[in-house]
């Protein structure tokens, strides 16, 4: 049955998404600089003032573009003072060296772009199929991570681990190498991990028994990293 809903649903997207994206809210630059500092490792802190003086200075110049732009519905300049309130609570984590929450603030600016492409531009930008994708993993791995399921229904998760099954196969349409070049190679291989330790994390459920999961449930994060690091390696800045 699933393969049934994924075969019909995929219709509607195989053609729809292109790596450069093709709307007035897509920036290429920015991502390049918030997926690289959401996903900067412990080791390379000493980066990360230099990092978000980066990310502060690209998004000047965004700011001044949204403000121009004209989306029906769409309240820009609130869209502003929230981005600016978000990218100041980057800072002032960095400067009190509360990295985690540095990341997760970063992750969520990612996110507002996301979702005001999806409802009011009609993306087809790839990143954000994969942020939609990693979004669905983070449920999974909230629930999978509680000793309680989350007090969901073990029916209800399933759901939640079909429902990822089924945009990574999106993603595998979607995400074809355009060309046989090493960055296109590099994504071709982070996909096929990814979807090999999404098999793996099927395999685990059998059982149904929870510790089973939490490892391959970790490994298919990692999995899901390595994929928006290739993407974005892949884009021309």
């Amino acid at each position: 049955m699933l393969h049934f809903i994924f075969s019909f649903f995929l219709l509607g997207f195989t053609g729809n998404y292109n790596a450069q994206g093709s709307d007035v809210f897509v920036f290429q630059s920015f991502d390049y600089l918030l997926v690289n500092f959401w996903l900067s490792s412990e080791g390379e802190s000493h980066l990360l003032d230099t990092n978000v003086d980066q990310i502060e200075n690209e998004w000047i110049g965004i700011r001044g573009l949204i403000a121009n732009t004209s989306i029906e519905h769409f309240d820009q300049y609130r869209f502003i003072k929230d981005q600016d309130d978000r990218i100041m609570g980057v800072k002032n984590s960095v400067k009190k060296n509360k990295l985690i929450d540095a990341r997760k603030e970063t992750y969520i600016l990612l996110q507002a772009f996301s979702e005001v492409r999806s409802c009011y531009t009609n993306s087809d930008y790839y990143l954000d199929a994969i942020l939609d994708a990693y979004d669905t993993y983070i449920s999974v791995h909230r629930i999978i991570h509680d000793e309680m399921l989350a007090l969901y229904e073990w029916t209800e998760f399933i759901h939640y681990v079909d429902q990822l099954q089924c945009k990574v196969e999106i993603l595998k349409a979607v995400l074809k190498p355009i060309d046989g070049s090493s960055k296109s190679q590099l994504i071709d291989e982070s996909l096929t991990r990814l979807y090999d330790c999404l098999v793996t994390l099927n395999d685990s459920l059998e059982h149904a028994y929870r510790p089973d999961f939490e490892v391959p449930c970790d490994e298919l994060e990692s999995a899901f990293k390595e994929l928006f690091l290739s993407y974005m390696s892949s884009l021309e800045m």
